[in-house]
This record gives structure tokens, C-alpha cells and sequence, in this order.
């Protein structure tokens, strides 16, 4: 009898017969695998994934890979998955213990094991012969081989990657901010392959139609706004295939699947005109998408398909809030679920306010001791971001009530009306972002648009102060010419030291410090890339997120100790084992307890009572194209 873990949804039952072939029948429930009465215990749900790749081709079948619990699929991380085009061997990146790296996983094994010198890597993919994973860490594209080894570098990156094709001629396409580009898979200069005439980005390439094209994503970096669109090499021509869709790829069944609202899709693709030929329909749900766009789910040519589960509540609306220790133990607060957005903590840690969408962005507030229900602050317009002041008597917030989005303050508990704070120019936004500890200085972000429409990813953001005691002259605190962005500042406990988020010119997010007031002086804190930095009451440590996914994702924390006195120092960061818990946009999602033990995160509605943080998981979809072709049919 072989134990599946209760995982695997299928279970096999082979019946030996003289010159027959072993027969498979399947059930949809757990059952043993018998093999001539011999009792073999295995612990891993893979050993189904290695039975089938022995020769005996089943109908199409599910099941789940669920990692231990010292690995971590992280949120908002970019591309995490690669399969190699034979179907043998998984690669994702994981933290273990932490540090963040790449994992193998081969279909004849039971277990997935660190890849040498992959530290921090990410967005990997294959060689056509399976023998070589390309992947980009610290700015840098290398490859390594899948046997082991030390790493090559083949290049430094203008930007992060955002997926890339190996060819048979040993060039490699990659996705990248400002375009495509093509570099030899011996390493060299990157060099343009095509460029962008707007601020969209290309990603997701897929060297098709023998090398003559290259299929692959415009978009503006936002789940389901982007567009597959093919280019032909030879006259640098691009067209549009398929609107609100993204990280096509064409198969050799004769379809083209991409990913929408959070499914694969599939379209029958015709290779001669290399157009699509019917009409898109979805083929599986759930497929992860972060919200900085990277689509988790990978297909080897012999159609394996594996992806990361998407988070239903993050679609539907349907989240929570929670306590998180930093044992990871999670406490549900006794709220209804709501779209829940922005959570902030009162001074003394007794209350909340939070923010929720839909069809309006409304501000509740709520008291910890359950003493009483969830309340609503404001009513007039759409309402966003609430901030505490220092005393906890007034609570800051953004709001539309009275035309462009500007800043307005009103009592903790509801009374009397809101006083307008500021007065947002057209075409621009007042985001507030954190109160001084003396309550005398709000610090808010200046959002502008840039490209004639207004969208986040593509804004200009500068983070300016602003003093109750002058309210008519705010002033500049912190405004790099675009790229160059700035937002999500937080002070120091001493008032001494602002910390915020830049974006750089490569499209990285960093967490900096500048003295306050402003002195010129400029610190970068973080080792890696983060966003939204947030310190603990006692000025002792400094938390943010590690990377710079932007919504809809699954995000970790990162913690560094830190100093102000006698001047700014800080250690090295480290992981903060909560869990994973919602994100969304440029927001910071979570907050601190006074004592700084605890965390108020949004989490999935599914996650309920005082439970332990859910386990990283991968669906593997074994024969997929026969299902795909049955379900699509090809004309």
C-alpha cells in the first residue's frame, strides 16, 4: 500500500495478467496503490509524477505538490516556476529558512533540493536540452547547470526580467521594462530586439514560427490590461493576437493559451498565418497572477502543466483580518470579511482603521476589545488610506468628496464633519502617508500622471510635507525627476529620520532614509529590494516588504534593526517568519503592535480561527493537452 499523504487526488490500482499490459483504473478519492500484495511506504505525492513518467502514458490527471514547512513560495516575487521541455524536471524559487534561492525538482525523485549558487535567483527557465537553467539575481542574468556547479554570469540587466525563451540557436529572448532584447546564451551585451514607442513593457517572449517571430506581452504592468502581441524579426512588424491577456504561449496541439482574470485560457492557434482561429474560452482556474504582474504557471512540451494556485478572496473580495505573532500563529479578528485594504493601528494599539473597495472605497474603524461592531467614519465620496495622528484623537485620509483626490482629517470616532487639509491640483492625488511623533507634520505623496492617462505603474510619485501650523506652503521633501519615484514614507520614533520607497531608473524599489527636515543627506537601508518600510514604536527595528510585487499577491516580511542615535546604523536584514500574508498596489498592507510582536495583516477569508499560516503549494496537471485538446478542438 502507498500512502499518497491524503494529497494526491488520484489513486492508481495496477492488476497484473499474463502478457497483458498493467491495467490503470482510477478513483477521485484517496486509495491504496496495490502491487502483488507488497506494502511499500512513501512519504511524498511526486511518487505519482514518477510512476507516470515510467512509459504508461493515463488520461489526463491532478494532483498537488505541497512544499514542508521550511519552504515559502514568496508573494509578489516575480516569475517562481520553470519546467523543462521533456517534463522531467521542476525548478522553482522558494525561501528556505529565509534565504530565498532556486529548487529542483526532478520527476524521479521525492524531494526538491537547492540549486548551487542560485542565492536570490529568480525568473528561471531552460535550455532546449534541459541541461542549463537561466535565471536573473542581484541585476545580473546567469545560468547554471542543472547538474551542478557554479554559476555563469552572462550579463548585467538594465531591469529586472519578466521572462525569457531560450532558442535552439543558443540565443536567449528576454522580457525586460523598456523592451525585448536578445543575448547569446554564452553571455554578452544584451541588444535591442524591439523597444516600446509608449511606456508599456515587453514581456513573456516565446520564440515561435522557427525562430522567424517572437509572441510575447505588452503591456502596462497590470494583471489583464496587457495584450499578446507577435513580431516578426525579419521586418521588426508587430500586431496584436489577443487584448486583456498575458504570457501566451503557443503549443504544438494547434492552441494558444494565456492567462485572464486569474484562469488559462485556450485558442486555437493556425501556425501558417500565425493567427488565432476561433474564439477564447477558460480552460483552468486559479492560476496565481501577482500584482505587478508576473503569471505563475509553466508547460513543458510533453503538456505538463504546473502553476501556482491563485488566491480566490483576492478576485472575490472576500479577505480578513488577522493578528499575526512572529511565530506565524494567525488570530482572525471577529469582523465579516470585507475587501479589506490598508489596515493602520491606533498610537496605543486598541483600535484599527482600514479601508475596503468595491463600488466605493469606504473607511471603517474598529475597537480590538470586540466591545463593539465594525464602524464606518466617513460617508461623503470615495474615502482611502486612513492614517492615526499621534494623540489617536483624528485620523487623516484621502477622499474624492469634493473633486481631485486631496487630504482631509476628522475625529477618531466619527463626530462632527472633515476638515480639508489640502487641495489637489487636476490631474493629481494627495496620498497621505505618515504623521510626525509630535503630530505637527503630515508627510503625504503627490501623485501625477505622466502618459495622458491615469495609471499607477506609469505616475509620477514625490513625497512632500506638510506643517498644521503653515498649511497654506507645503514643501518638497523628497522629488527626483521621473523615473525616479517616491512613496510610502514612515518616521522614526524620534522624528529624526523619514524612511520611504524609491524606484530607481531601472524600475527597482529600494527602501531610503533622509534626515528631517531634509538635509541632503541620503541612506539606502535595504540590502535587497523592498517597499513600504515601517518602523516598530521603540525606533529599534525596521520592517518592509522584501519585494516589490504590487497587488493581489502574497507578500512576506523582512525586518533590520536599526539606530538613530548618535546617528542612523543599521544591521543586516533578515526574514520575518509571519507567513505570507495580502497585498495590494501602493499600499502598505500591514502594521505593527506597539510591542512589536505582533502584525495586523489582511489574509484569506479561507484562513479562519487561530491557525497556523497555510503551506506553499503547486498543482501538476499530468497529460494536459489531451484534456486541452478535448475541451478546445482544434479545426
Amino acid at each position: 500500500r502507498l500512502a499518497l499523504d491524503g494529497v494526491f487526488e488520484t489513486t492508481v490500482e495496477v492488476r497484473t495478467e499474463p502478457s497483458v499490459v498493467p491495467r490503470l483504473q482510477f478513483w477521485q478519492r484517496p486509495m491504496p496503490l496495490v502491487i502483488a500484495g507488497l506494502v511499500v511506504a512513501v512519504g511524498a505525492s511526486l511518487a505519482a509524477w514518477a510512476f507516470f513518467g515510467g512509459g504508461i502514458q493515463p488520461s489526463t490527471k491532478r494532483f498537488t505538490l505541497t512544499l514542508p514547512d521550511s519552504d515559502r513560495l514568496p508573494g509578489g516575487s516575480g516569475d517562481m516556476l520553470a519546467l523543462s521541455r521533456d517534463g522531467q524536471t521542476l525548478v522553482y524559487r522558494a525561501a528556505r529558512g529565509g534565504a530565498l534561492q532556486l529548487f529542483r525538482r526532478p520527476v524521479d525523485q521525492f524531494e526538491a533540493t537547492p540549486m548551487q549558487a542560485t542565492e536570490n535567483g529568480g525568473a528561471p527557465f531552460f535550455s532546449p536540452d534541459g541541461n542549463w537553467v537561466g535565471f536573473v539575481a542581484n541585476g545580473s542574468l546567469l545560468k547554471v547547470a542543472l547538474a551542478g556547479g557554479p554559476s555563469q554570469t552572462l550579463a548585467a540587466l538594465p531591469t529586472g526580467l519578466r521572462g525569457a525563451d531560450w532558442g535552439t540557436d543558443d540565443v536567449i529572448v528576454l522580457g525586460l521594462t523598456q523592451g525585448l532584447m536578445q543575448i547569446p546564451a554564452a553571455g554578452g551585451e544584451p541588444t535591442p530586439l524591439f523597444t516600446p514607442d509608449d511606456q508599456r513593457r515587453s514581456w513573456y517572449p516565446q520564440i515561435v514560427a522557427d525562430g522567424d517571430a517572437v509572441l510575447f506581452t505588452l503591456t502596462d504592468g497590470t494583471p489583464d490590461t496587457g495584450e499578446l502581441h507577435l513580431l516578426t524579426l525579419e521586418t521588426g512588424e508587430h500586431r496584436t493576437l489577443v487584448p486583456n491577456a498575458a504570457k501566451g504561449r503557443v503549443l504544438d496541439t494547434g492552441h494558444l493559451v494565456f492567462v485572464r482574470s486569474g484562469a488559462l485560457w485556450a485558442v486555437p492557434f493556425d501556425g501558417d498565418r500565425l493567427d488565432i482561429a476561433g474564439t477564447p474560452a477558460p480552460v483552468v482556474e486559479g492560476v496565481r497572477v501577482e500584482g505587478g504582474g508576473a503569471v505563475q504557471y509553466a508547460l513543458s512540451d510533453d503538456g505538463s502543466l504546473v502553476y501556482i494556485p491563485g488566491d480566490s478572496s483576492v478576485a472575490s473580495g472576500s479577505r480578513i483580518l488577522g493578528l499575526v505573532a512572529r511565530s506565524g500563529r494567525a488570530e482572525r479578528l471577529d469582523i465579516p470579511p470585507n475587501q479589506y485594504i490598508s489596515p493602520r493601528l491606533s498610537p496605543d494599539g486598541s483600535r484599527l482603521a482600514v479601508q475596503t473597495d468595491g463600488d466605493q472605497a469606504v473607511i471603517w474603524t474598529y475597537d480590538l476589545s470586540g466591545a463593539s461592531a465594525i464602524q464606518r467614519l466617513a460617508v461623503d465620496g470615495n474615502n482611502f488610506r486612513p492614517i492615526w495622528a499621534p494623540d489617536g484623537e483624528r485620523i487623516a485620509f484621502a477622499s474624492d468628496r469634493n473633486g481631485p483626490i486631496s487630504l482631509y482629517w476628522q475625529s477618531a470616532d466619527g463626530s462632527g464633519v472633515a476638515e480639508q487639509l489640502t487641495v489637489a491640483e487636476e490631474g493629481t492625488a494627495h496620498w497621505p502617508e505618515a504623521w510626525s511623533p509630535d503630530g505637527q507634520t503630515l508627510v503625504y505623496k503627490v501623485e501625477r500622471a505622466t502618459s495622458g492617462r491615469w495609471h499607477s505603474n506609469s505616475n509620477e510619485m514625490d513625497l512632500w510635507s506638510l506643517s498644521l501650523e503653515n498649511r497654506e506652503e507645503s514643501q518638497v521633501f523628497a522629488a527626483e525627476p521621473y523615473p525616479i519615484l517616491e512613496l510610502g514614507g514612515t518616521f522614526s520614533p524620534d522624528g529624526q529620520w523619514l524612511a520611504y520607497t524609491v524606484r530607481d531608473e531601472t524600475r527597482s524599489f529600494e527602501i531610503w532614509a533622509q534626515p528631517f527636515p531634509p538635509t541632503g543627506e541620503r541612506r539606502r537601508i535595504s540590502q535587497e529590494r523592498g517597499v513600504m518600510p515601517l518602523w516598530t514604536r521603540d525606533g529599534q527595528e525596521l520592517f518592509y516588504r522584501p519585494v516589490s510585487g504590487l497587488g493581489g499577491a502574497r507578500q512576506t516580511l523582512n525586518g533590520i534593526g536599526v539606530s538613530t542615535t548618535p546617528s542612523l546604523t543599521f544591521g543586516t536584514e533578515q526574514q520575518v517568519p509571519i507567513g505570507d500574508f495580502l497585498s495590494f498596489g501602493f499600499y502598505r498592507s500591514f502594521d505593527v503592535m506597539p510591542d512589536g510582536e505582533r502584525f495586523l495583516v489582511v489574509l484569506s477569508a479561507e484562513q479562519t480561527g487561530t491557525v497556523q499560516a497555510p503551506r506553499s503549494q503547486l498543482h501538476v496537471v499530468l497529460n494536459w493537452f489531451e484534456e486541452l485538446k478535448e475541451r478546445i478542438p482544434v479545426p
